[in-house]
């Protein structure tokens, strides 16, 4: 039989893309001569589905010749095309449920409340999009997520409890069909699952995770209160302590013989850095990374006598990028502790620094100088509710004497409603942007005109190109002023200031 593109892509699970296909006038022949690129052209944006659909191309065999049958016996399975092959792994499981659903059902009409809950599905699904939360079914009014598959990440946990605030966030400022206004309960737990087709071969089929995990996030979720999430306490051990969480003690649940110890989430902690949210409860001894704190001290003392200099430490995920920071800024802080004696001897306890800290984000790196907004925001005590006049209050105390256009920017920086100071007129977006960026180099200039400054920024493979932008001007104009500026990232990231004339590049081995 001729092979028929709509009918195989809905037989694999994926036939969102029939009209892609169509639209690039891909046929049977063509098909079997995609490549990874070539789908990446047509625009399969998820490494998983590209996976998929190379499997199951490759389960087609050769292109017959043309005009030829397939034979019945060449022809892949249904099972073989859908990769029905179960695999087992850690995955971190989401329930959303929709409160108040049959009420809203008895006063709407079944089309509208449809359109209610469709609204609803695609505010979730926007939601957990960044942090490749991945939407394994929709359950009537509730919202199934996977976090770990296809893709594992090594903080899933994390980017669901991410997701799960974002949520709540975005369903507490919108309005849906008129001004309802909708609140979730959503629960979250972590464990191994197998992951396998369920129904295969049928229209009906599907991937799904089998096991307990999935069933005790929806156990969870039913103990949660409408606008909160409830985590399993596997999921609580795998966050460190960069949420503040409330103990719900051992709860009996359907289904389970033993009780489930459960946490309430009540926010994002506030850490200086995500290193010290993850080890707040204490650190190993710090051994054989001598020579490198050596380095940065060096570097620190040129840059406190007005040489400033920019260091570049890159390393593989995991190798103490973050500790060597976090030991050099412990050292900042208070005396050299004497496992960390070097070449250059003691310091002086208790050096005077200012410290300049952006984390980049894999899930911001899209999000124009989103690490210098939440460094403003952190230093200046902005809070998310804070008005934007109480913003505003507290960012002029923080920026001190600056310009009023510069601190017409940094307002408008911090999304406020340009704080009584309209954009200059006729400026162009562009436009707009140089003189931000100018008024957070003022910014700095006064800064390192008052005390030696320590400029971290941490993760530099994530960063987005606006930040990317400030940063290569601070480094080209380091070199006469009292600043380090210190970069973390991992091999992969090349600076656009790599020509920096006081750039120093170290690259971390292991141990």
């Amino acid at each position: 039989m001729i092979l028929d593109i709509d009918t195989w892509l809905n037989g694999i699970g994926l036939g969102q893309y029939n009209a892609l296909f169509r639209s690039n006038d891909i046929d049977a022949t063509l098909l079997r001569a995609l490549n990874g690129d070539d789908l990446k052209e047509l625009g399969v944006t998820s490494l998983g589905h590209r996976k998929k659909l190379l499997e199951a191309i490759a389960a087609l065999g050769a292109t017959p010749a043309e005009g030829a049958a397939t034979p019945a016996a060449a022809a892949p399975s249904a099972g073989t095309i859908a990769g029905t092959t179960a695999e087992r792994r850690q995955l971190t499981v989401m329930f959303c449920d929709l409160v108040g659903s049959t009420a809203l059902s008895g006063r709407l009409d079944p089309e509208d409340l449809q359109q209610l809950i469709r609204n609803c599905h695609d505010a979730v699904a926007a939601a957990v999009a960044p942090y490749a939360g991945h939407i394994a079914q929709f359950l009537g009014d509730g919202v199934l997520v996977y976090f770990g598959y296809p893709q594992a990440h090594e903080d899933d946990a994390a980017r669901a409890v991410r997701a799960g605030l974002s949520i709540l966030k975005t369903l507490e400022t919108q309005r849906f069909h008129g001004d309802t206004q909708l609140q979730t309960r959503i629960g979250i737990a972590t464990g191994r699952v197998v992951i396998g087709e369920i129904g295969a071969g049928t229209p009906a089929a599907e991937r799904s995770a089998s096991g307990e995990t999935p069933n005790l996030a929806a156990r969870l979720q039913g103990q949660a209160k409408p606008g909160e999430i409830v985590l399993a306490d596997d999921t609580r051990k795998l966050l460190g302590d960069s949420y503040a969480l409330e103990s719900l003690g051992a709860l009996d649940l359907k289904g389970f013989a033993a009780p489930q110890q459960a946490w309430r989430v009540l926010g994002e902690r506030t850490a200086a850095t995500r290193f010290e949210a993850q080890h707040m409860q204490g650190l190993i001894e710090f051994i054989g990374r001598d020579s490198e704190v050596a380095l940065l001290l060096e570097r620190w003392a040129r840059a406190r006598d007005g040489e400033g200099q920019a260091v570049l430490p890159s390393g593989e995920a995991g190798i103490g990028k973050s500790r060597i920071c976090q030991t050099l800024r412990d050292h900042l802080r208070g005396p050299l502790r004497d496992h960390l004696r070097g070449p250059l001897g003691d310091p002086p306890a208790g050096e005077p620094a200012a410290t300049v800290l952006l984390q980049c984000s894999p899930y911001f790196s899209s999000s124009a100088l989103y690490p210098v907004v939440q460094h403003l925001e952190r230093t200046a005590g902005i809070a998310a509710a804070n008005s934007p006049e109480v913003r505003a209050v507290k960012l002029e105390q923080l920026a001190g004497a600056l310009p009023a256009a510069s601190l017409g920017c940094l307002l408008r920086l911090l999304v406020l409603p340009d704080g009584g100071r309209p954009r200059p007129g006729g400026a162009s977006p562009q436009e707009e942007k140089v003189h931000t960026l100018e008024a957070l180099i003022e910014l700095l200039q006064r800064l390192c005109e008052q005390q030696p400054v320590l400029f971290l920024v941490e993760d530099a493979h994530w960063i987005d190109p606006s930040t990317e932008e400030f940063i290569a001007q601070v480094a080209q104009r380091v070199h006469d002023t009292r600043v380090l500026l210190l970069v973390t990232c991992r091999p992969e990231y090349t600076p656009s200031w790599s020509n920096a004339s006081q750039l120093t590049r170290h690259s971390l081995n292991r141990l």
